[in-house]
């Protein structure tokens, strides 16, 4: 192994200094290897021909090792939250499926816990190693600190580029939210958008260099491209979007029309969306605006099979597993009852 160091950046005098601690080590380690990394080849699927079948099938072993203790407190829970929804049911006797759906859906996100940042995700040139991979990964973060709580479309993405690409499809992306940095030039972004756009080059060095990626990566990742589109939507810088996350603004999600564009805007992204029969859907997830209508808060990955949505990946901790398919019938129908639109190829703004 060489010197090559994958720790945090540290802040330097000016922003050239900042770009340059990443830039020096990773040309160094890679070599010619390093100019390659803008125009990776093959964006597509390894493994095409099995992802929806296996999406669909997958079913989440990590609980089988679990104590006789752990498996008593998962039934207690399942018996309270049923309890939960018995008396929910009989203060709102007015309420439709698509709010039963949407109560389903929020109450089992109640006190699950993040993977550690370290988890490594591992091999990923298999439909079943990514699915596998995906299955552990969240938007949120496991000190439970509010950023990644607004990034559930930003995490959708991504983790549909892991599903669908593996390695190439994360290279791919990255390279995408370079090339939206990069509009407009470089001089004229904060420091902290420069980090964004410099960790996006060290991701794709790791990639090249056949390191692991972690979970960690992964919510780099996320920040980058939340803050990308954000930015493109509102112009709000993204150390001022921190600030406002830290702060508690619950409003801070990425809008329909700015993933769409994003998507639109990369046909290499789009083909990779359609050719594997991907999609982010909007759900409601009990919110409802001023005038008491249904709105949408929440996006998810959705992967289509031969007879409607084989499943579902959502990105808020669940205590059942991030992937939702055939295997939970009741879990899949919720999250189609509380669909509100869609973004993704062939989906307008």
């Amino acid at each position: 192994m060489s010197d090559f160091d994958m720790n945090p950046l540290h802040w330097g005098e000016t922003v050239a200094d900042d770009v340059a601690e990443v830039a020096t080590p990773v040309g160094q380690y890679l070599g010619d290897e390093y100019e390659d990394l803008v125009n990776p080849n093959g964006h597509g699927n390894p493994d095409p021909r099995t992802l929806q079948e296996t999406f669909g099938h997958y079913v989440d072993h990590s609980h089988d090792d679990d104590s006789a203790q752990q498996k008593a407190d998962e039934q207690a829970q399942k018996a309270q939250d049923a309890q939960t929804m018995t008396q929910w049911r009989a203060d709102h006797p007015g309420a439709s499926s698509m709010d039963e759906a949407s109560k389903r859906i929020t109450l089992d996100a109640t006190n699950a816990v993040p993977e550690s940042e370290s988890t490594q995700l591992g091999d990923l040139s298999s439909a079943e190693g990514r699915t596998r991979a995906l299955a552990r990964l969240t938007q949120n973060r496991a000190d439970l600190t509010p950023i990644g709580e607004d990034e559930c479309g930003a995490a959708s993405m991504v983790g549909g580029a892991l599903l669908a690409g593996g390695d190439q499809g994360l290279n791919m992306l990255a390279g995408d939210i370079e090339k939206k940095e990069l509009a407009g030039g470089l001089d004229k972004k904060s420091p902290e958008e420069m980090v964004d756009f410099a960790q996006m080059t060290v991701l794709q060095a790791k990639i090249a260099a056949k390191l692991p990626l972690t979970a960690a990566d992964m919510h780099t990742m996320d920040d980058a491209l939340y803050h990308t589109v954000k930015m493109d939507e509102e112009g709000t810088p993204a150390e001022t979007m921190r600030r406002n996350i830290a702060e508690g603004d619950r409003d801070a999600g990425l809008s329909k029309a700015g993933l769409q564009s994003f998507i639109d805007e990369n046909p290499d992204l789009t083909k990779m969306y359609k050719d594997n029969g991907m999609n982010l859907a909007l759900l409601n997830t009990g919110e409802r605006d001023d005038a008491h209508r249904r709105v949408s808060s929440h996006f998810v990955l959705e992967v289509d099979g031969k007879d409607g949505v084989a499943g579902v990946y959502d990105p808020y901790s669940r205590r059942d597993g991030q992937i939702i398919n055939g295997t939970d019938a009741q879990a899949l129908k919720d999250y189609n009852e509380a669909q509100m639109g869609r973004v993704g190829p062939g989906y307008k703004q």
